[in-house]
């Protein structure tokens, strides 16, 4: 490479050196631009790899367990164990789930178990029934005078009722799990100690209904059966017989001056 200066003399004075010398020092720094953009390029390939597994893999975690869910499966568990934000997410969507069954489940003004558990109640009795020979019986009942109550006195007078009557089926059925399945029915399944001593709990439930109409408070129809082995093939049959007692036993109590409506 040649360049040439111009003096005030008229001379001109030229220097001459070669190429590679000139540009020596560019041609030492390309390869280290080279291994700059490459190091760049593996950092920003392991930034997103990190970010992947921090945030989608853990967000697709949590897509599929609300999927799961969806479907009627709440066997859920997030394998999701961090302190960010995704963590936080996953902690309390897993706490969620726990609680789930309890509002799934549960009745919200009596708290005992609502339909949604009954029927659930029903498919394991069945398949018990299917693997075996089960002991247990189902008492029908039917709170009276619900809708008398609740075109005069309103609704919320008519929810205690329902909240009283609860409280009365759960305190002498205390072993049984108690079902509200409509507005003012509700069903027991005995088992246990409940079926055992299922005469006298009738009987019990039945002196304080009379009692209760006596002195103006709750009244509640109830009838029991229980499961036959070889005779009944569903639960259905078992809850028709026990209703059918539970609407005998209601004519009875009208007879004795109880309202029905």
């Amino acid at each position: 490479l040649e360049q040439g200066i111009s003096l005030a003399n008229d001379w001109n004075v030229y220097v001459v050196a070669p190429k590679q010398e000139i540009y020596a020092a560019w041609n030492r720094l390309i390869p280290l631009f080279i291994g700059l953009s490459l190091l760049i390029a593996a950092l920003f390939i392991f930034l997103c790899t990190k970010i992947t597994r921090r945030i989608i893999t853990p967000l697709l975690e949590l897509t599929d367990a609300t999927k799961k869910i969806a479907s009627g499966d709440l066997n859920v568990h997030i394998s999701v164990h961090s302190n960010d934000e995704i963590g936080i997410l996953a902690d309390t969507f897993q706490k969620t789930v726990q609680h789930l069954p309890e509002f799934m489940y549960r009745d919200s003004l009596t708290g005992v178990r609502n339909a949604t558990a009954y029927k659930r109640t029903v498919t394991q009795l069945e398949k018990r029934m299917a693997e075996g020979q089960p002991v247990f019986g189902i008492c029908v009942l039917d709170v009276n005078n619900l809708k008398q109550t609740n075109d005069i006195y309103g609704h919320e007078v008519g929810n205690q009722l329902i909240i009283n009557a609860t409280r009365l089926i759960c305190h002498v059925f205390a072993h049984s799990p108690v079902f509200r399945i409509g507005g003012d029915e509700f069903l027991a399944g005995m088992e246990g100690q409940d079926y055992n001593d299922r005469e006298h709990l009738m009987e019990v439930f039945n002196r304080q209904i009379e009692e209760n109409m006596k002195n103006g408070l709750v009244v509640v129809s109830a009838g029991f059966s229980e499961f036959v082995s070889g005779q009944d093939k569903s639960i259905r049959a078992v809850i028709k017989r026990a209703e059918e007692k539970m609407y005998q036993r209601k004519e009875k109590l009208k007879e004795q001056g109880a309202i029905m409506r």
